[in-house]
């Protein structure tokens, strides 16, 4: 095998049924199998109706839908994914002429956009002169370069770098540049082809209909009251995001998260949690010496939890790898097979992925878009996790691994990160909340549980008291230790008692007068701990308030004051 797989494309007939893969391996390189029937495969395409790839959409879509032709599967993707119609012909460069199953091309407007190699030139015009007899137009152009520092040679060059555009532009920009294109007069072949009306393997799923908009008119959208898993930190009918580094509890806290839906209670914070049944796609950790041992170590009730392991292909015993690009309608199965499911797990979201490219804009959005529907449809919270990348910024939005499109597709977005002052604390931060009023962090450890004949096992143990530093000032901590010295924490304390003497205050309104007054959250989170402040929760829902503690505030000696080096 020349390496490891890293992405499989799928041809099917026009009803989806599989036909053979094509393979391609890390670093470089492809093969073709085809299923054997019993679950495995045969590295051969011996006997097999070699079809276009993504016949499906080829076959159901309106007539007068133009068909862009591409040079590789990564290429027909990435044009997918940005709503236009494409597919291309396996084997490469020149190998056009094995495709038997170009029926799908009947009388269709045809756009070949080519490879800016010679190679690729002479396949796309070689391509052209195939189906000319059959296509009502045929059309063959280039993608232009981005400016003279980054040419452009394929689909994926030109996409990749334009990845702050929405698709719609992206897809209005391609279909420009192909109208605008010359029509060649391509003579047909001939005999070389199969008569236009002969049949594809396969029906399709459903006979192509006339495009039209989906339009509702807003007098007739009923308005509905936002739900939310954890009141004002996780939203139902949306898509969240949980990041951070690795070995910081990431799993353990979606874990924590999902054992507490299971069976009710209440949340870090005391606000209600409703019970309800869980999905978890978990690609890191072993489901028998890990995954279970630590829902039991967080009293999940495990009845109500499902493991969406794979996905099985039917007629086989074969399992397949969960696809976000693919699978969409296997996830809202095991959806509806969940008794009362109000939340799904992913984690880590780039495991699912299959061979899209996570750093690129284009292919992310069209990825996570299915996800935001289903979330929406189902009425469940969609929690994804990644990592962080290697940046080193200090802003929390451009610190989730791969794409923007990661955060722009969450509701809500929390960063997992120690806490400055105290390496084995860690802290949930808000990063994004676009939906409720900004809410306080929260803190916890890793502590551990033994259970029976398992021995210690890892679980989260969260702190009562809420948490007001920022994301960003959290990240930005190497950089603020530095500047904390003895004069600032007393400035610090002295400013405190003054800003409380009149009574308690909600614990946004200190953080919040704090910033206009210079005074950086790591020194209010001292001072609040050198004066015993007091907080408390303002009623079941409302705000966490601080006051000073019986007698009024006791100011510490300089002399006590502890002076933060530098890393």
């Amino acid at each position: 095998m020349p390496g490891s797989i890293k992405a499989l494309y799928d041809y099917t007939d026009g009803a989806g049924k599989l036909l053979f893969q094509v393979v391609r391996f890390q670093p470089k390189g492809f093969r073709q199998r085809r299923p054997d029937g019993k679950g495995g495969w045969i590295w051969n395409l011996e006997g097999v109706f070699r079809t276009l790839y993504r016949l499906p959409n080829l076959v159901q879509a309106p007539e007068n839908m133009p068909i862009f032709i591409v040079e590789g599967e990564k290429d027909a993707d990435a044009l997918t994914n940005i709503g236009l119609l494409a597919t291309t012909t396996a084997g490469g460069a020149g190998n056009w002429n094995k495709t038997s199953g170009m029926m799908a091309l009947d009388g269709r407007t045809v756009f070949i956009i080519a490879d800016k190699d010679e190679p690729g030139r002479k396949h796309a015009e070689g391509l052209a002169l195939w189906i000319a007899g059959m296509a009502r137009s045929v059309a063959v152009f280039e993608l232009p370069d981005l400016n003279a520092e980054m040419p452009v040679k394929d689909v994926s060059d030109w996409l990749e770098g334009q990845d702050s555009r929405d698709s719609a532009s992206l897809a209005a920009d391609i279909c420009a540049m192909a109208a605008s294109a010359q029509r060649a007069n391509f003579a047909a072949k001939g005999p070389a082809l199969k008569p236009p009306n002969a049949p594809l393997p396969g029906q399709p799923a459903r006979p192509p209909q006339a495009a039209a908009p989906d339009l509702i008119c807003l007098n007739d959208v009923k308005a509905e009251t936002l739900k939310w898993l954890w009141p004002g930190r996780l939203p139902m009918g949306k898509v969240s995001l949980l990041f951070g580094d690795p070995g910081l509890g990431k799993s353990l806290v979606s874990i924590f998260i999902a054992s507490l839906v299971s069976h009710g209670g209440l949340w870090p914070d005391q606000t209600e949690c409703k019970p309800g049944g869980v999905v978890l796609l978990s690609a890191e950790d072993d489901l028998h010496d890990t995954i279970r041992p630590r829902f039991d170590a967080a009293g999940a009730d495990p009845k109500r939890i499902t493991i969406l392991r794979g996905v099985r292909e039917e007629g086989t015993d074969g399992v397949l790898y969960f696809n976000i690009a693919r699978d969409i309608p296997v996830m809202m199965e095991a959806i509806k097979q969940t008794p009362d499911c109000s939340l799904v797990i992913v984690d880590p979201i780039s495991a699912y992925l299959g061979g899209a490219d996570t750093h690129v804009n284009a292919e992310v959005r069209a990825l996570l878009a299915p996800l935001s529907t289903l979330a929406a449809d189902c009425k469940i919270t969609l929690l994804s996790v990644t990592h962080m990348n290697k940046g080193g910024g200090t802003r929390a939005l451009y610190r989730a691994m791969g794409s923007l499109a990661f955060i722009a597709a969450a509701r809500a977005a929390w960063l997992i990160t120690p806490d400055p002052d105290d390496p084995g604390r860690r802290f949930m931060l808000p990063a994004k909340l676009n939906l409720a009023e900004w809410p306080t962090g929260l803190a916890y450890r890793i502590g551990q549980v033994t259970l029976d004949n398992l021995g210690p096992v890892a679980r989260v143990e969260w702190e009562r008291d809420p948490v007001i530093m920022s994301a960003d000032d959290a990240l930005a901590s190497s950089v603020v230790r530095g500047t904390h010295g003895e004069a600032e924490r007393l400035a610090a304390c002295e400013w405190l008692a003054k800003e409380l003497a009149n009574g308690e205050m909600a614990a946004s309104d200190v953080q919040s007068h704090a910033m206009v007054a210079n005074v950086h959250t790591r020194q209010l989170l001292w001072a609040k701990k050198e004066l015993g402040v007091l907080v408390v929760k303002g009623g079941f829902s409302g705000s966490w308030r601080w006051s000073l503690p019986p007698g009024g505030a006791s100011m510490p000696d300089a002399k006590t004051v502890p002076v933060l080096r530098p890393f």
